[in-house]
C-alpha cells in the first residue's frame, strides 16, 4: 500500500513539475511582452492608440497564443474608441516563437465592438507618410465572435459572427459573416474574392452574395479595390430581390463620395448618383427628426408601375432628384408648351 501510494504522489509531483515547466517555457518563448509591444508600436505607426484592461497573457492550448484582455484602439489623445473587445487571441505559428517580426496565425475577437463613425475619423486623420499598411501579416484568417457594430450611438448590426481564410496574393479568399441588424433581422454575406496586393487590395474574380432576412438578396460579381490611401473604386453587375421582385444590378464606385447604382425591373426602375457619407449623414438626420427633413443627396430618377413594398402597395410612382429633376422639368415644360401660330 505504501508503495502505491509512493507511486501515486511521484506521478502527481511528475504533472505539476511538467505543466510548471510547460508555463514557465510558455512564458519565456513566446514572451507576450514582446508581442504586445510590437503589437503596440504596429497601432501606433497607424495613428491608433492600444489598451489593454490587464497585461498579455500566454497560452499553449490547442496552439501556441497571445491572449490580450479587454483591448480598446482608440485615436490618440483619449479620442473616440474605434474597437473594443474583451479578448484578442493572437494564434501564432511555431517560426514567430523565435522570431523579431510580429507574425500572427490567426486572429480571433471576443465581443468587439466597433464604431463606424470613429473609424471614419481614424481614416481622414491618417498619417499622410504611411502609404503602405505596417500591420502584422494575418496568415490564416479572423474569427469574430458575438460582435457589434454602431456609428456613434447608433446599433447597425450585433450579433456578429465572421470567419476569413487566408489573405494571399493571387489565392482564392473567402469571407462568410452572418448578423442581425436594428430591426432584428437575420442578415448573411459570401465573398468570394481572388486578391491582389500591392499598395492596396486588389479583389478580382470577387463574388458577393447577400441576403436579408426574407426580404432582400443579391448575387454580384465584378472587382473591387481598396487604395493605400483608404480609397474605395470597383464596378459590380448582377441580380437582386427586393420585396418578392427581382432585377438587374449595376453598381459603380469611384470612391467613398460617388456612386452609380442602377436597377432594372419589370415593374420598376432606379437609376441615381450618390455620396454614400451624404445619405448616411442624411439619413441620420431624417431619423432624429420629422419636421424640415431635406431631400435626400441623390441625383437620379425612379419609377415604379406596381409594387407592394413592406405592406405598402405602390402604382404609378415617378421620382426624380437633382440634375435629374430639372430635365425632367424641362421636357415636361416642354411638352405641355402651347405652340406658337405662324407669322
Amino acid at each position: 500500500m505504501q508503495r502505491r501510494a509512493r507511486l501515486i504522489f511521484g506521478i502527481a509531483a511528475a504533472v505539476v513539475i511538467a505543466l510548471l515547466l510547460v508555463a514557465w517555457l510558455a512564458r519565456s518563448l513566446l514572451a507576450p511582452e514582446r508581442f504586445t509591444a510590437l503589437l503596440t508600436q504596429a497601432v501606433a505607426d497607424q495613428g491608433l492608440t492600444l489598451e489593454l484592461a490587464a497585461p498579455a497573457q500566454p497560452a499553449v492550448w490547442p496552439r501556441p497564443a497571445v491572449v490580450l484582455d479587454g483591448l480598446r484602439l482608440s485615436l490618440p489623445g483619449g479620442g473616440d474608441t474605434v474597437l473594443a473587445a474583451d479578448e484578442l487571441r493572437l494564434v501564432l505559428p511555431w517560426s514567430a516563437i523565435s522570431g523579431r517580426q510580429l507574425r500572427i496565425g490567426w486572429l480571433e475577437l471576443s465581443r468587439p465592438r466597433f464604431d463606424l463613425a470613429a473609424l471614419r475619423r481614424w481614416l481622414a486623420t491618417r498619417p499622410a507618410s504611411h502609404g503602405q499598411s505596417v500591420l502584422p501579416r494575418i496568415e490564416a484568417g479572423v474569427v469574430v465572435h458575438d460582435g457589434v457594430v454602431a456609428s456613434a450611438d447608433a446599433l447597425l448590426l450585433d450579433r456578429l459572427e465572421l470567419s476569413t481564410g487566408r489573405l494571399e496574393s493571387g489565392q482564392s479568399f473567402r469571407l462568410q459573416s452572418s448578423a442581425r441588424d436594428n430591426r432584428a433581422r437575420p442578415l448573411a454575406l459570401t465573398l468570394q474574392a481572388r486578391p491582389q496586393l500591392d499598395s492596396g487590395i486588389n479583389l478580382d474574380s470577387l463574388q458577393i452574395h447577400f441576403t436579408a432576412g426574407r426580404d432582400a438578396a443579391l448575387a454580384l460579381t465584378g472587382q473591387l479595390r481598396w487604395s493605400a490611401d483608404a480609397t474605395l473604386s470597383g464596378a459590380l453587375v448582377g441580380t437582386a430581390r427586393l420585396a418578392q421582385q427581382h432585377y438587374e444590378l449595376r453598381l459603380g464606385i469611384e470612391s467613398l463620395q460617388a456612386m452609380n447604382l442602377a436597377l432594372d425591373g419589370d415593374k420598376a426602375k432606379l437609376a441615381l448618383s450618390l455620396s454614400p457619407q451624404q445619405a448616411w449623414q442624411w439619413w441620420q438626420t431624417a431619423s432624429d427628426t420629422i419636421a424640415g427633413i431635406a431631400l435626400p443627396p441623390v441625383n437620379g430618377q425612379l419609377s415604379v408601375d406596381d409594387v407592394a413594398v413592406a405592406g405598402w402597395h405602390i402604382s404609378g410612382l415617378h421620382v426624380a432628384s437633382g440634375a435629374a429633376a430639372i430635365e425632367v422639368a424641362r421636357a415636361s415644360s416642354a411638352a405641355v408648351a402651347p405652340a406658337r401660330s405662324a407669322p
